[in-house]
C-alpha cells in the first residue's frame, strides 16, 4: 500500500491538561506522513489550553473550544467534522511512539476496516509494553480490548454503518463500539506488531474500575446475546492457571461465537424487514 495516499483524521480531546495536550500536539504535527487534517476538541479549559491552541499556527489543525457533555460527546464532535477516510483518536496526554506511526499504518492496511497496534503504556512508577493478538476472538475483546486511544485507525464509514460512540456510556463507549463493529457486525481488522502510542494510565477509565466494570456488563447485555453470555461468564469465573502472554496469544478458542452471532445479526436483519412488510 506504499505510496496510497489515503486522507487520515486525527482526533484529540482535552479538558484541563495544557502540559499533556501540548505534548500530543507535538507528537501529531511531527508525523512523516503529511496527509491528515488534526482536529482538536478542547472543553472550554481554563488551565491554559486554550491559550495553547490559539498560538497553533498549522493549518492541519482544526479547534473547537466548548463545552461538552463528556469525552464521547466530545469524540463524536470530531467524528461528524472528520473527513478522512480513516479516523485515529488520541487523548491529550498520551503521544505517538515516534514520527512514523501514520507511515507504518499506510504501508500495511490493506483496506481493512480497523487497523491496531500495540501500546506502551506508562504510569507513575514503571513503563511496560502490552502486545495484543494477530487474530481476535470474543474473550479476548470479552475480557479485555483492542487499544483505541493512539492504538487504532479506524473506517469513518465504520461510525455510519454502526453509530458514534454511545452517549450514554461514560468510560466503556469506545470497547462498546469494538464489541458491537467487530463481534456482532464481523468488521475486518489488521494488527501491526509495532508499539503505536505511548499510553498514559492516569486517564479516566483507568481510576473508575467500579463504574467500568457496570458499564461492560451493561454492554454486553444489550449486544450479547443472554445463552453465550452465560458461558463467558461462567467461564470467566472459573481459577485458571495462564498468564497474560498465553492469553494474548489465545486465538482458537471461541471461534464458533463469532459464528454465531453473526448468524443472529444476519436473522434479525431478515425478520426486520418481514416485519415491515
Amino acid at each position: 500500500m506504499e505510496g496510497l495516499v489515503r486522507k487520515i483524521s486525527v482526533i484529540t480531546i482535552n479538558l484541563n491538561n495544557s502540559i499533556g495536550l501540548n505534548q500530543t500536539i507535538k507528537s501529531v504535527l511531527n508525523q512523516s506522513y503529511p496527509h491528515f487534517e488534526y482536529i482538536i476538541i478542547d472543553g472550554n479549559s481554563s488551565d491554559g489550553s486554550k491559550a495553547l491552541l490559539a498560538n497553533l499556527n498549522d493549518n492541519r489543525a482544526i479547534v473547537i473550544s466548548e463545552n461538552d457533555a463528556g469525552i464521547y460527546n466530545a469524540m463524536n464532535k470530531g467524528i461528524k467534522i472528520a473527513f478522512g477516510e480513516y479516523i485515529v483518536f488520541i487523548n491529550s496526554g498520551d503521544v505517538f511512539n515516534d514520527n512514523f506511526v501514520f507511515k507504518e499504518f499506510i504501508n500495511n492496511c490493506n483496506d481493512k476496516d480497523i487497523i491496531y497496534g500495540d501500546l506502551i503504556v506508562k504510569d507513575k512508577l514503571k513503563t511496560h509494553y502490552l502486545k495484543y493478538p494477530e487474530n481476535l476472538t470474543f474473550n479476548q475483546l470479552y475480557t479485555k480490548s483492542i487499544p483505541h486511544s493512539g492504538g487504532s485507525f479506524i473506517k469513518k464509514e465504520l461510525f455510519i454503518k454502526n453509530g458514534e460512540y454511545d452517549e450514554k456510556y461514560k468510560i466503556v463507549s469506545d470497547w462498546k463500539f469494538f464489541i458491537q463493529a467487530l463481534v456482532v457486525n464481523g468488521a475486518t481488522y489488521k494488527h501491526i506488531s509495532k508499539p503505536f502510542a505511548i499510553f498514559d494510565l492516569e486517564g479516566i477509565s483507568t481510576k473508575n474500575n467500579t463504574k467500568m466494570q457496570v458499564e461492560r456488563n451493561e454492554v454486553l447485555n444489550e449486544l450479547i446475546p443472554d445463552l453465550i453470555l452465560k458461558d463467558y461468564q461462567i467461564f470467566n469465573s472459573k481459577p485458571r492457571d495462564y498468564n497474560a502472554e498465553s492469553v494474548f496469544n489465545n486465538t482458537n478458542k471461541f471461534y464458533f461465537t463469532r459464528i454465531m452471532l453473526k448468524l443472529l445479526n444476519r436473522l434479525s436483519l431478515i425478520l426486520a424487514k418481514i416485519i415491515q412488510k
